[in-house]
């Protein structure tokens, strides 16, 4: 009888942990422990010897443990806790990948590959279930109806957040061109694959997802083209520039869409399926993530060094909010949506540096695209995101971790 490859039972259930949140909170859960599960089916081959001599390991440990001590001087432990063990992949997943062998080219393969067609699958029944819905209301006599194809009503089967679900989407795009890994053999595969993804982040809808994606469209340029002749660079400069100017037009054909970049830059557009009371009624929501950064900075300054704890920031923001008459951010128990926010409000500018200090060890002396455009991903959209939240912590502490390992094999 053949004896069973146990490494296997690793490989498994780090594909399934990549995948993360985005099916359910359950899948993410799920993905940890088979990954845990996975890990201890093959404790016999596990070294410390990796962990100890990259200090990048150490980083989101140390961050961790900066939020364990934090814990201490929180207005709301019970939160705190909370916020803890939701963090626990950051202690967890550094010890796995620091102390097993890293994933050769072929179990790097069915990994990336994995994860990508997973990103795929989620997309694609969302895309179904938006069509079997604008059929249904067709049925009944209703005109196209641009919203079933966009943003949360979209992602409406699997209450999911179009940011998060966009960052998943951006780094499959990454694994994608990625030539080190040659996903799929086939260019037209890659191509078909690539603009799908493509369309996918344009009817998410996230803003920030957008500049991501224009970013890491330069850099596949520049990467392609940095070599060759200067008149095969302005040709593709002037094509890139052509199509960006196409794209642009026909995105402001979509209603939808065209309200998404008016109201980016404060020009009120009304879609027939807006709800009008709701826009009437949302002037602090109107002003948006500045006049929310703006009383988050105010809570800041109370505590700028150490911060109000682990646990403590939507207590104090709402505090904020409640003095300054932002009823709309009060109800809805806004965080600060942003992660460098986030974190120097609860853990001042030791969480804060702490944080920046592991971002930067992650880029540090690696010469990988790859990681440079998932460095780019969390770097960015950690600007407008709480990532600390469930929704991209695991995405974030098992990428990192993963990028690491891979970079010091």
């Amino acid at each position: 009888m053949p004896s069973i490859n146990l490494r296997w039972f690793l490989i498994f259930g780090a594909l399934i942990a990549s995948t993360g949140y985005i099916y359910s909170t359950f899948t993410g859960s799920l993905g940890m422990v088979l990954f845990c599960f996975g890990y201890l089916c093959n404790i016999k081959k596990i070294s410390f010897l990796g962990f100890f001599q990259s200090k990048k390991f150490w980083a989101p440990i140390l961050f961790f443990s900066i939020t364990v001590v934090f814990l201490f001087h929180s207005n709301n432990i019970s939160q705190g806790l909370e916020d803890i063990s939701r963090a626990l992949p950051l202690f967890i997943y550094p010890i796995i990948f620091g102390t097993t062998k890293p994933f050769n080219l072929k179990e790097n393969r069915f990994i990336t590959k994995g994860f990508s067609l997973a990103v795929l699958i989620f997309l694609v029944i969302c895309l179904a279930v938006a069509v079997f819905r604008q059929v249904q209301f067709s049925i009944e006599g209703g005109p196209f109806n641009w919203y079933f194809f966009y943003r949360f009503d979209f992602l409406k089967i699997f209450d999911q957040h179009p940011t998060y679900i966009g960052m998943y989407t951006l780094l499959a795009i990454v694994f994608i061109k990625d030539k080190s890994l040659n996903l799929f053999k086939n260019d037209w595969v890659k191509w078909l694959l690539f603009l799908s993804f493509s369309f996918f982040i344009l009817i998410l809808g996230s803003r920030i997802c957008y500049g991501i994606y224009l970013i890491l469209v330069g850099l596949f340029i520049y990467k392609a083209y940095h070599k060759q002749s200067l008149k095969v660079k302005i040709k593709a400069v002037a094509t890139t520039i052509i199509s960006l100017i196409v794209l642009g037009v026909i995105c402001l054909q979509i209603p939808i869409i065209k309200e998404r970049i008016y109201y980016t830059i404060g020009v009120n557009y009304d879609y027939q399926y807006n709800d009008s009371n709701s826009i009437k009624n949302s002037n602090d929501i109107e002003q948006g993530r500045m006049l929310l950064w703006s009383d988050a900075f105010v809570a800041i300054k109370e505590q700028p060094f150490f911060g109000h704890g682990t646990g403590s920031g939507k207590r104090v923001l709402r505090s904020v909010y409640e003095k300054n008459g932002h009823i709309s951010f009060l109800e809805k128990d806004y965080n600060t949506h942003s992660t460098y926010l986030e974190t120097w409000l609860e853990g001042g500018f030791i969480l804060l540096g702490s944080y920046v200090w592991m971002l930067f060890l992650l880029l540090k002396g690696s010469k990988s695209y790859t990681i440079l455009g998932f460095f780019l991903i969390i770097v960015l959209a950690s600007f407008t995101e709480t990532l600390f939240l469930s929704k991209g912590l695991l995405f974030l502490s098992f990428f990192y971790c993963y990028f690491i390992r891979q970079s010091h094999e």
